[in-house]
């Protein structure tokens, strides 16, 4: 019988106590939980079941269980998992990237391991309204967008969008030959790592125009920066 993969999953907030359970419905183990702390890992795995804890990131990744890396924690330290992760021969799912420098880092190593894969977690593109909205707009439909609110700590759209995320998971790698190889199709509507840059380049932009008052083009790296040159441009600008 053709398993899926094992998961590891990073983070003990209200995200991983949806996803857990929202994984093991379509029939993924989880074998690993990572928290910040020994303590927050274990009260955690505790209360879901969750066999192996641990705070050091090493442990998981290295776990011969797991296939695939869900990250669900804040930014800072999604680019250094993510990347070794694919490093190790690991499947990402993740969050955002801090910053464009991060973005580009972890679409580097996505483009040298391609036969993994690595996306970006953004849940809402799952939903059938917004698969239907993506169709409309490629045949150049344009409508207005409406504010949505929601006071809990995982929003309705939000959660409805990781469950269609996971049930998507499942599929991909559902009749493969092996835990790590997976089907494109079904997580077609997925953030790619390349999508992350793009949309980490637009909030700089933003910011740029913000600054200057003006509009400010969005700009991709294409090649990671000299941080030899911006130390030397900042001892100019103050004089040292």
């Amino acid at each position: 019988m053709k398993m899926l993969p094992g998961v590891g999953v990073f983070g003990t907030g209200s995200s991983a106590r949806v996803l857990v359970p929202l994984l093991r419905a379509e029939g993924f183990t989880v074998e690993a939980l990572w928290g910040k702390t020994e303590e927050e890992a274990k009260q955690l795995a505790e209360e879901m079941n969750i066999t192996f804890y641990t705070s050091q990131t090493d442990d998981v990744l290295l776990h011969q269980d797991v296939d695939l890396v869900c990250i669900n924690i804040p930014p800072p330290l999604t680019r250094q998992i993510s990347v070794k992760a694919l490093g190790i021969g690991k499947n990402v799912v993740c969050e955002k990237a801090a910053t464009s420098v991060d973005a580009f880092r972890m679409v580097t190593a996505s483009r040298y391991y391609p036969q993994l894969m690595s996306l970006v977690g953004n849940v809402l593109r799952f939903l059938p309204a917004f698969v239907r909205m993506k169709q409309l707009i490629a045949e150049h439909y344009v409508g207005a967008g409406l504010p949505e609110q929601g006071p809990q700590d995982v929003p309705l759209l939000y959660l409805k969008g990781m469950v269609y995320m996971v049930q998507a998971l499942r599929q991909s790698f559902q009749g493969q030959g092996d835990r790590r190889t997976w089907d494109h199709t079904p997580v077609s509507m997925a953030a790619s790592f390349e999508d992350g840059l793009y949309m980490q380049s637009v909030v700089d932009a933003i910011k740029r125009s913000s600054r200057s008052g003006e509009w400010e083009a969005v700009e991709l790296l294409t090649e990671e920066p000299d941080t030899n040159q911006n130390l030397c441009e900042a001892l100019q600008r103050n004089n040292l």
